[in-house]
């Protein structure tokens, strides 16, 4: 390559060195190996989160087991049967009291009690509880409780076989060493089943261990409870875990209900009281049909086969004169659920959810329904609770026969008439599992049935009529049962329930709830709306605050401040982005969330003041001789600085005044007024002039400017500078004026309006007033650090602008603003729009900020002074208490995908805008 001549006429000939062309060439190669690797690494990393949260969406299944045709011999009719935590084994127990324990994979029986050994004889109720608990009553009216225990323990070494093993399970003097367990069986069948030796059931883990698996009765045999006849009813408080709380009915139509301390699973006897005894006849003078108990049996519902519905408060103690106070007195409401039911059907069973409050009742039409009580609405009384129907389940073919509620979560078992069975996810309305009813001819109908609390295995057992024998009845009743392979990963999971409103207890609507913890009977909430809300709530108030800073400081040092001093004051606020999230995390939750809870209203009339004061100082700059200003260029920034000071003063002074005027007392006082408050709540004026101050003030400003600077220029024209000056300085206050008259019009509207429509900006009976920890706190800290990010980004886009336009609009008169607002800013915009959408970014991702600062409570409410839960916040706050594999695990790794899905669209409009704004910007 030849160069062009030189002035010296000679010419030199240019080779591009080896070392630079490996150099490019290196350089070319690296880059785009690390821009694929970027892309890929991204990718995998949503592959990663699509494969967690993939099983999520995964439906139940119900797998036909084998057929069990070991069971026990056929005694009384069955009154229960349960199984172990982990499905091995199974009990039931009968009306003559008999108790007998099996194992669920042939049926082979382990132990058996009759019921001289139980002590029962003749039950004729049997309450049963999902964690083991059991209340049973005789003919006689005794009662008798008892415990059935899982007992498991695990061995290095097999277990002893008997060697003369002529039958299975009968100890002998001579003992072995084990043999593998097909071996030790008489008759085994094929595969690797467990051996049973006694009363316990071994199996080899694949470590290589030994576990043994037994189940124990533990009967109560003194319930210092009588009757005097047989109960017609019997419940259970099912989430008590310190006393037992059961209730009776007596045939006279009489309610009993006993509460008795438990120690240690154990019943104190001598410390038991008879809490209520009262009448619970209808109108017609007739009986309940069932009756049941709240989990910490404060409340005793009775229901009729019509539907009527009576409840009764049992938790108020009234002192007796002379006497400790033992007595309850009950207070009664009255519901009606019979317009629920269809025509001509009747409640066939009530059954209580697990926790207690949920009440689920099947009819003769086979619909299922869920009622709780939920709190009074605002217009109610305290003493006027409310039942709500929440879920419902039709069409199952039939009566339903028994509801069972399962152990660990909202899953319950149906029973129709028919024989077909049901798995049912209350909280969702869902239909897990089905097993249809038995066809005429081929098997009998299903009567009874067992999940256990792992929820992996189900059991049933159906009543088969055989032939005349030579038994007095001519004919006998045996069982038939088969096991069933269940599995359920996430029950409680669907797409609904993560993104739709869901009907949990408590609740008077669907909502959107976020709630991973509590007891064990709790009803985990996995919505992610609220979440997803508090990010964005997050975000908003961050660009709020941060976004007008960062662009208005970004147009002032690139357009009006002197070169030499934007080179000193950018690498200043450039520096801010140094500074840890987790330091500023700390400042916002220790230091300036206790400080604005204490000075809220003096921090709100130094933001509005500061302004003001600083447009001020900026008109009374001018009432100074031109030649004074020119000279006293170069010190604008310490005269600016001097201005915020009179600013913050005057909020400070004047804060408690103005929360005075407004509020009619301080802004916290009305913040926190309760909806329910006998004398009513304060006037919601203050709230609507605070909210359109600000917006009203900018609407006038750009409203005055717009149309009074023509007549302004006009009129002033052949003033003196010191006069024009001082119109300004009038105008700066009649625009004020102006504005606080039309915001407190504004608001006096708003405010007949919201009283005719019962609206509060307060919110309403569910709202928590103020919060330290909220999203101004946030919103302030989080703006200070994408304030950086945003101005230097901005400030560079400005810079870019090619002076030239700034020569042509300044030469054809334009001014320095005129000039930055309608010449740089619109060729600046991609740059600009692009600043914005980083600054959103950090904001987004944002975790350790909103953790400490945001109080982490998922409500989802607009209000500034309300607290609430980002994505990344509740990642990083429960994942490390979460265990790997569970249904919180894998929805926390559902918010991360929704996240990086949030980011990812974010930024592809963000791009499509900026390539629009850049073309735009071409075109000019």
């Amino acid at each position: 390559m030849n160069a062009p001549a030189k002035f010296t006429g000679h010419q030199r000939r240019l080779v591009t060195s080896p070392w630079v062309k490996w150099s490019d060439s290196l350089a070319r190669t690296l880059i785009t190996v690390g821009g694929i690797g970027t892309i890929i690494v991204v990718l995998l990393i949503c592959v990663f989160l699509v494969v967690v949260v993939l099983p999520l969406g995964s439906s139940p299944r119900l797998t036909t087991g084998a057929e069990l045709s070991a069971l026990p011999a056929q005694g009384a009719p069955l009154l229960a049967i349960r199984l172990s935590a982990n499905g091995k084994l199974a009990w039931q127990i009968d009306q003559s009291g008999a108790w007998s324990v099996w194992e669920t994979t042939r049926g082979r029986t382990l132990s058996t009690l009759s019921s001289d050994q139980t002590g029962l004889s003749g039950i004729t109720l049997l309450s049963v509880l999902p964690d083991g608990r059991l209340l049973a009553a005789n003919a006689s009216g005794e009662f008798h409780y008892g415990r059935v225990a899982n007992v498991t323990t695990f061995h290095n070494q097999p277990p002893k076989i008997p060697a003369n093993n002529a039958e299975e399970g009968q100890a002998s003097s001579s003992t072995t060493t084990a043999v593998p367990i097909a071996g030790a069986d008489p008759s085994p069948p094929a595969g690797n089943e467990p051996l049973i030796l006694g009363e316990k059931l071994w199996s080899q883990l694949p470590s290589g261990k030994w576990r043994a698996d037994t189940l124990e009765l533990v009967w109560e045999r003194y319930f210092p409870w009588q009757l005097s006849g047989p109960p017609r009813a019997l419940a259970l408080a099912n989430n008590n875990p310190t006393a037992l709380v059961a209730a009776a009915l007596r045939d006279d139509g009489a309610c009993q209900v006993m509460r008795m301390p438990l120690v240690g699973g154990a019943l104190q006897p001598t410390q038991g009281k008879l809490i209520a005894d009262f009448p619970v006849l209808n109108e017609q003078g007739q009986a309940p049909r069932f009756i049941g108990l709240s989990g910490l049996g404060d409340l005793l519902y009775c229901l009729w086969e019509d539907g009527t519905l009576e409840w009764y408060r049992l938790g108020t103690e009234v002192a007796q004169p002379g006497k400790r106070p033992l007595a309850y007195t009950p207070v009664k409401v009255l519901s009606n659920l019979s317009s629920t039911l269809p025509s001509g059907t009747k409640v066939t069973t009530l059954e209580m959810l697990l926790g207690g409050t949920t009440l689920l009742i099947g009819d003769s039409a086979g619909l299922v329904q869920a009622w709780f009580p939920v709190n009074p609405s605002p217009g109610m009384t305290p003493n006027e609770p409310s039942l709500v129907r929440a879920h419902q389940f039709l069409g199952q073919g039939g009566p339903i026969r028994q509801l069972i509620a399962t152990e660990r979560n909202r899953t319950v078992i149906s029973l129709a008439e028919s024989g077909s069975l049901r798995l049912l996810y209350i909280t969702l309305d869902r239909i897990l599992a089905e097993i249809p009813a038995a066809k005429e001819g081929r098997k009998s109908p299903i009567t009874h049935a067992a999940l256990n609390a792992e929820q992996t295995r189900l059991v049933t057992l159906s009543q088969v009529t055989e032939a005349a024998t030579s038994a007095p009845t001519g004919r006998i009743a045996t069982r038939a049962a088969q096991a069933w392979d269940y599995e359920a990963l996430h029950p409680d999971i669907t797409l609904a329930g993560i993104f739709l409103p869901v009907w949990y207890e408590g609740s008077r609507q669907p909502v959107f709830q976020w709630q991973t913890s509590g007891s064990e009977s709790a009803e985990l909430r996995f919505s992610l709306i609220p979440l997803i809300f508090g990010t964005l709530k997050a975000t908003f108030y961050s660009l709020l605050f941060g976004a007008p800073l960062a662009f208005l400081a970004a147009i002032f040092t690139s357009e009006f401040l002197h070169p030499s001093t934007k080179a000193r004051v950018k690498p200043l606020i450039e520096m801010m982005a140094s500074l840890p999230s987790v330091v500023l995390g700390y400042f916002a939750g220790m230091l300036f969330a206790p400080f604005l809870e204490h000075h809220l209203g003096q921090v709100f009339a130094a933001l509005g003041l500061v302004p003001l004061g600083l447009i001020l100082a900026a008109y009374l700059w001018e009432l100074l001789p031109q030649r004074i200003t020119l000279q006293a260029g170069s010190w604008r920034l310490v005269v600016i600085a001097l201005a915020i000071i009179p600013g913050v003063l005057l909020g400070v002074w004047s804060g408690q005044t103005l929360e005075q005027w407004i509020f009619g007392k301080s802004i916290m006082d009305w913040l926190n007024e309760s909806p329910t408050n006998p004398l009513g709540r304060s006037s919601p004026w203050g709230g609507w002039f605070l909210l359109l101050l600000p917006l009203v003030g900018i609407f006038i400003s750009i409203s005055g400017g717009r149309w009074g600077d023509v007549w302004l220029r006009r009129k002033s024209q052949g003033w003196s500078r010191p006069r024009a000056a001082l119109l300004n300085i009038v105008r700066f206050f009649a625009l004020i004026a102006a504005t606080v008259l039309v915001t407190a019009l504004m608001a006096a509207l708003l405010t007949q309006v919201g009283l005719m429509l019962g609206f509060d900006i307060r919110g309403g009976a569910d709202s928590v007033g103020f919060e330290r920890r909220n999203a101004l706190v946030v919103g302030i800290t989080m703006g200070f650090a994408i304030i950086p990010l945003i101005y230097t980004i901005a400030d560079d886009a400005l810079s870019t602008v090619p002076n030239h336009l700034r020569s042509a609009s300044l030469g054809a008169g334009a001014t320095p603003w005129q000039t930055a607002v309608r010449i740089v800013i619109p060729m600046a915009m991609s740059g600009l729009f692009s600043a914005l959408m980083i600054g959103l970014g950090r904001a987004v991702g944002e975790t350790m900020i909103v953790l400490m600062a945001a109080g982490n409570t998922p409500i989802m409410e607009f209000s500034i002074f309300n607290g609430f839960k980002t994505l990344s916040a509740g990642i990083a706050s429960e994942m490390s208490e979460t265990p790997a594999g569970s249904t919180h695990y894998r929805v926390l790794f559902l918010a991360a995908l929704v996240l990086f899905m949030m980011t990812f669209v974010i930024n592809t409009l963000a791009e499509v805008v900026r390539q629009r704004f850049r073309r735009r910007a071409y075109e000019l």
